[in-house]
């Protein structure tokens, strides 16, 4: 397995970390590319051959949370609405009763 990319020298701890993620904890593959200030400081990859996929969970939730509470701010969504008052073909096979809050929250 080998790692590629960059880290910037304020950062190798981080780069140690990402080597860890391997040998001691077993990942296949990985990604890490941080921005400090504008400034690209670490942009690093690995994996056990150079197909190796890094899959993405979750990548969005931070984006998701952070627009709809602005959203929310702005009067513009409400967490007690049915979904289907925005979304009405959301609202088959039992789904018309689903509130927007289930669906950020996952338990929709």
């Amino acid at each position: 397995m080998q790692i590629q990319g960059f880290v910037a020298p304020t950062f190798q701890r981080v780069a140690e970390a990402f080597g860890e993620n391997f040998t001691v904890r077993g990942d296949g593959a990985a990604q890490c590319c941080v921005h400090v200030d504008g400034k690209k400081v670490i942009d690093l990859w690995g994996g056990y051959d150079e197909d190796s996929i890094q899959v993405v969970f979750s990548a969005t939730k931070g984006a998701t949370a952070a627009c709809a509470n602005l959203l929310i701010q702005r009067g513009l969504l409400d967490l007690a609405a049915l979904v289907i008052d925005d979304w009405p073909e959301y609202g088959v096979n039992g789904k018309d009763k689903t509130l927007v809050r289930w669906i950020l929250s996952h338990k929709a």
